[in-house]
């Protein structure tokens, strides 16, 4: 560990009891559906083995969670076991890789994996989310670069910031006894409401599944597509979203909602009444976690349309953008994170309930905007950061795929891109179904002012 790593990491040694979403995260895990996080760095230019592990030790030496030790206690549930000094032997893996499965038994949460394709690398980072979610992970990433930049150019800037590593006794703190929490308690039953549905309510699958019980299979082989936004593009979102004062990505989600849909009745698989439902992560980090290392802090909210909600685009927009302003306004958020720690009263409740094989979303769509925007790096003129004498060409994230959700969408900005990477299962989504459904999620964006309504 680097002198300076050493000043801005609290010392810190001691057992974690896992939270009620780390323990729903560890039981809704299998090598068949890895429950992993998985961002890759494509980079140019030669890779330092010895400084990129330097980097890669300070770093889980910062973030704790990425290189906890899952402890376990017999019939007592299992701890984290939290200790800068576990990091200290970490090797990069060598590409390439098979499968993203992270055996916490034997192996940290976070690792590093190094795969040469010829003029450029892949650096591929792997969290299991059981410790930290894709925020987090972001922020274990744009730390490591920064550590790396010190360590290439001999200098000490751009600086980390400083974590509180006794934060992480808080990261699953809801602040239900916030002022602002409290003024909107009575607000609080419609999300109950919405628990429920979430809970009760039949979703379909996006194309006809019979998975096998037990999930013996082999790990799930994805493949990634890719839709580039250009800039020109870029600004027909922006005017729509301007004109119709809604978001970006709430066009992004209505224009998701709709391809699934259409592409459901290309393929005569569509049925009257059946409910489509994209699951958004949510990050509920707030100014009070400014200096918490990476963690799992974040949760999920899901949205739900059937046959009515499509036949009217404009209405679809509105009722997105109505949502999810209910749901940041009213502090609805936090409803899933409630609900689990509810669950965790009951001994075997939250692991009978992950386990349950049952379609819980037609697909998960992450949005993580511009998640390197504000990395203090130097950058090409095209955006793209420098990492000392590596060039990061492009940044892809891989969703993890559950076992009836076999397809993920990730959206972001980089290198003045827009990126709508779908990650699907080859085993369980044909491949020209997959290539079908993002056709028609390009047509859907370039020509949305004829579209929308």
């Amino acid at each position: 560990m680097t002198r300076a790593t050493a000043n801005n990491v609290t010392q810190l040694s001691q057992l974690l009891p896992l939270t009620s979403v780390e323990q729903y995260h560890l039981a809704d895990d299998s090598r068949r559906f890895p429950n992993v996080i998985v961002c890759d760095l494509i980079v140019t230019g030669k890779l330092d083995r010895e400084i990129a592990t330097r980097a890669l030790r300070d770093t889980m030496a910062r973030h704790l969670m990425a290189s906890a030790r899952l402890v376990s206690r017999g019939w007592r549930k299992p701890v984290w076991q939290l200790d800068p000094e576990f990091a200290e032997s970490h090797q990069i893996i060598d590409g390439p890789i098979e499968s993203n499965f992270i055996d916490l038994k034997s192996s940290l949460p976070g690792q590093l994996c190094v795969i040469d394709e010829g003029i450029r690398t892949r650096l591929r980072f792997r969290v299991h989310h059981a410790a930290v979610d894709g925020a987090g992970g972001l922020q274990f990433i744009t730390d490591w670069m920064q550590t790396c930049h010190r360590l290439i150019t001999g200098s000490d800037q751009p600086r980390s910031r400083t974590m509180d590593q006794t934060l992480l006794r808080r990261r699953n703190n809801l602040r239900l006894f916030s002022r602002q929490f409290i003024s909107r308690l009575w607000i609080q039953p419609i999300a109950v409401m919405g628990a429920f549905k979430f809970l009760m309510r039949k979703v379909t699958p996006i194309v006809p599944l019979d998975l096998p019980a037990g999930e013996t299979g082999a790990p799930a082989s994805t493949v990634q597509l890719t839709i580039e936004l250009d800039a020109e593009q870029i600004n027909q979102l922006r005017n729509v979203a301007t004109q119709r004062n809604v978001t970006i990505n709430e066009l992004v989600l209505q224009a998701v909602f709709r391809s699934i849909h259409q592409l459901r009745k290309e393929r005569d698989w569509h049925s009257d009444g059946e409910w489509i439902r994209l699951v958004i992560p949510m990050n509920i980090r707030d100014f009070a976690d400014r200096r918490m290392s990476a963690a799992n802090r974040a949760t999920v909210v899901p949205l739900d349309r059937t046959d009515r909600d499509f036949a009217d685009h404009a209405g679809l927009l509105w009722g997105i953008n109505y949502e999810l302003g209910n749901i940041r306004n009213w502090n609805l958020e936090k409803t899933f994170l409630l609900i689990l720690k509810w669950m965790s009263i009951v001994p075997g409740w939250i692991n009978r309930s992950a386990k349950r094989r049952v379609c819980r979303a037609t697909s998960v769509v992450t949005n993580l905007g511009t998640p390197l925007e504000r990395v203090k790096l130097p950058t090409d003129d095209q955006g793209r950061l420098m990492v000392g004498n590596l060039l990061v060409e492009d940044v892809e994230l891989t969703v993890p795929l559950r076992p009836l959700t076999p397809l993920g969408f990730a959206v972001m900005r980089y290198g003045n891109r827009q990126k709508i990477n779908l990650n699907f299962d080859t085993k369980l989504i044909p491949a020209d179904v997959a290539e079908q459904l993002m056709s028609i999620l390009k047509s859907s964006l370039a020509d949305w002012p004829a579209t929308s309504g």
